[in-house]
């Protein structure tokens, strides 16, 4: 009797098991993965789909995600990312990139974040963030690494 409602309960629960997907997105800030992020989302249009972080991908909702591919290849959305780093002060950015849909429903996006005051020798005294990206679609480059020295954290 305890077979049966165990296979009875595990069928019930399977689709709740396999509801999210991921999105192949792997985020880097400042060369580093996150460990973690806070209340990321997509904004698509009208309609804000939260995005569960765990550690180097994006889950999301099996609807979330079909409303995403419906939704057309050269739609814009905004990804909007809360990250916090800890070293060598506590310090909190965020983030909001404007891409075309299609960038995010790829076999992989590689986001690369750089903030302006991790790299003053290059950027100066200047406020906020450039970004990049590579993917099947293309890639939007960034400065040469030669130019880029990052004050090292210790």
């Amino acid at each position: 009797m305890k077979i049966v409602l165990f296979i009875i309960i595990s069928i019930l629960l399977l689709p709740s098991i396999y509801s999210q997907d991921r999105l192949n997105i792997v985020l880097t800030v400042d060369d580093v993965i996150p460990y973690s992020l806070e209340n990321s989302n997509l904004v698509l249009e009208n309609d804000t789909i939260q995005l569960q972080y765990k550690m180097g991908r994006f889950l999301v909702t099996e609807t979330d995600l079909v409303k995403l591919k419906s939704a057309g290849k050269l739609k814009e959305v905004s990804l909007n990312i809360n990250y916090t780093t800890f070293c060598p002060v506590q310090e909190h950015y965020t983030y909001s990139i404007y891409l075309k849909s299609d960038l995010l429903l790829q076999d992989y996006f590689l986001l690369k974040i750089y903030n302006y005051s991790s790299y003053p020798k290059v950027f100066g005294k200047k406020a906020g963030y450039i970004f990049g990206y590579e993917s099947p679609l293309g890639f939007i480059g960034l400065p040469s690494k030669n130019k880029m020295k990052r004050n090292p954290c210790n």
